[in-house]
C-alpha cells in the first residue's frame, strides 16, 4: 500500500463495501494515521439485492473517510451503454464495465489516481465457484438417477431476476457439475458451454472453424498451470485469463476513458508472490474464503463485513433486459437481423430471447454477451460485402467519445 501511495496528485480508493476494498481502506488509514482525509468512492444500485451501499458507509464510518456515493439506475445505464461500447474494441461481455465506468468518472471528479481491491478474489480463492469445485465429486458420484431427478426438480423452480437468487445458482451449477473442474469453471464463469456454443453458431462458421476447440486450450492451459495441487493450478488459471483479460481489461477501458488512473495493492509482484506460495489451504478451508486475508482483517475491520457474504459487482442485468432493454434486445437479436448477420443461429438466439422475456428461463449471461458483440459489431465489424453495417434502429452513437483521445493525468 505504501508503495502505491506515491502520487503528486489526489487519490482515493474504490469502496464496495466488500472484504478486499474494506481491507485496502483499513491499511490506507493505517499508513496515513488518523488525521489524514480519505475520499472512498462507491456506486449504488435501486435494485436491494444488488446494492451494497450500506456496507460501503458502514466502512466509511468506521475508518472516518470522505464518503462519496452515487446511485446508478436502468437511466444511466440506456445513457452510457452507447458511450462505453464505443471504448471497447473488442467483444467484450461483463457487465460490470458499466458501473465501473460510472465509478470512475465519478471519482474522477475529485482525484487522479484511485486505489481498488482488483486481485484479491482470484489470488485468495474468493469466487463461489472455488467452493462448488470442491462438491464436484461428491456431486458426480451420485447415482445417476438421483442427479436426473435434482434436475428436474431445479427446473421446476420459479425463475428470478434477483441477484444471486437461488434458482439461478442451481441451474448454473447444474450445466457445470458434469465436467471436470477446470471446465465447469469455464462453463460458470462464461456465458455458452461447448455444446451451447455449438448451438449458437451459424453452420457456416462452424466450418470455418475447421475443427478449432475453445474448450481444448482452456483445459490444455489448466494442465500447464502454475502450482502442485489441483485448486492452486486452477487459482493460477484464473489469474492468467480471469483475471488479466477482462477483469484488468476492464478496469484499464473503464478508467483511462475517464482520464483517471487505477492501482491494485492485491497485485503487486512481492504479495502475489507471497501468496502464490502458500498452501491452498491459508485461502480456501472447508467453506471459508480468502482465509488467510479473513484472519487478518478480524483485527481492523467490522465483523460484519469481514463475514458478509459475496456479492460481486454486478448489474441487474436480467431484470434490465427484459424491461428497459427490451426494445434493443428485439432490434439487435432479431431473426432477420441475426440470419443477415449470417454467425448465429436465427432460431437459437430467438429462443433465448423468448425463454428470458417470458421469465421461463434467465438468460442474462448468453443474451448480454449476445447484446454486447452486436454494439462491438455495428461500431467496428464488417457486413459481408466488407462495408460497415446499417445503423441499427436504435441508433446509438458511433464516434468514441472525445476523452479517449486526451492525455491522461498521472
Amino acid at each position: 500500500m505504501r508503495r502505491r501511495l506515491l502520487s503528486d496528485v489526489p487519490l482515493g480508493v474504490f469502496l464496495s463495501g466488500g472484504l478486499d476494498s474494506s481491507s485496502l481502506v483499513a491499511c490506507l488509514r493505517e499508513v496515513l494515521g488518523a488525521d489524514q482525509e480519505i475520499n472512498t468512492f462507491s456506486i449504488g444500485f435501486r435494485e436491494p439485492s444488488y446494492d451494497e451501499s450500506d456496507a460501503a458507509r458502514l466502512v466509511a464510518r468506521h475508518f472516518g473517510t470522505t464518503h462519496h456515493e452515487q446511485t446508478f439506475d436502468d437511466g444511466d445505464m440506456l445513457t452510457v451503454l452507447p458511450e462505453v461500447s464505443a471504448y471497447l474494441d473488442e467483444p467484450f461481455a461483463d457487465p460490470s464495465v458499466l458501473p465501473t465506468y460510472l465509478l470512475c468518472r465519478f471519482a474522477r471528479q475529485k482525484v487522479k489516481v484511485a486505489l481498488g481491491g482488483d486481485g484479491g478474489d482470484e489470488l485468495l480463492g474468493g469466487y463461489p465457484t472455488f467452493l462448488a469445485t470442491r462438491s464436484l465429486r461428491l456431486f458426480q458420484r451420485l447415482p445417476r438417477w438421483s442427479r436426473a431427478a435434482l434436475g428436474r426438480l431445479v427446473g421446476r423452480l420459479p425463475v428470478s431476476h434477483r441477484n444471486m437468487s437461488v434458482d439461478f445458482l442451481l441451474r448454473e451449477y447444474l450445466r457445470g457439475a458434469g465436467s471436470e473442474a477446470a471446465m465447469a469453471n469455464q462453463i460458470w464463469m462464461g456465458a455458452f458451454a461447448p455444446a451451447e456454443q455449438e448451438d449458437l453458431l451459424h453452420a457456416d462458421v462452424r466450418s470455418e472453424l475447421n475443427g478449432f476447440d475453445l474448450a481444448g486450450e482452456m483445459l490444455q492451459r489448466y494442465t500447464h498451470a502454475a502450482g502442485a495441487e489441483p485448486m492452486a493450478r486452477l487459482l493460477d488459471l484464473y489469474a492468467q485469463t480471469y483475471l488479466q483479460e477482462e477483469i484488468l481489461a476492464k478496469v484499464d477501458r473503464a478508467s483511462m476513458a475517464n482520464g483517471l488512473e487505477v492501482r491494485a495493492p492485491f497485485l503487486d509482484p512481492e504479495l502475489m508472490t507471497f501468496l502464490g506460495r502458500l498452501p491452498t489451504s491459508y485461502r480456501l478451508r472447508g467453506t471459508q474464503t480468502k482465509r488467510i486475508l479473513k484472519k487478518a482483517a478480524l483485527k481492523r475491520l467490522p465483523a460484519a463485513i469481514v463475514h458478509r457474504k459475496k456479492q460481486g459487482f454486478g448489474i441487474p442485468a436480467a431484470a434490465w433486459l427484459a424491461g428497459s432493454l427490451q426494445e434493443m434486445v428485439g432490434d439487435l437479436l432479431s431473426a432477420d437481423r441475426v440470419k443477415a448477420q449470417g454467425l448465429f443461429d436465427p432460431a437459437f438466439v430467438t429462443r433465448l430471447v423468448d425463454e428470458h422475456l417470458t421469465h421461463r428461463r434467465n438468460h442474462r449471461k448468453p443474451l448480454w454477451t449476445l447484446l454486447m458483440f452486436q454494439l462491438w459489431y455495428d461500431h467496428y465489424g464488417r457486413g459481408p460485402t466488407g462495408a460497415p453495417e446499417a445503423p441499427a434502429s436504435h441508433e446509438i452513437n458511433r464516434s468514441a467519445p472525445q476523452s479517449a483521445t486526451q492525455p491522461v493525468d498521472k
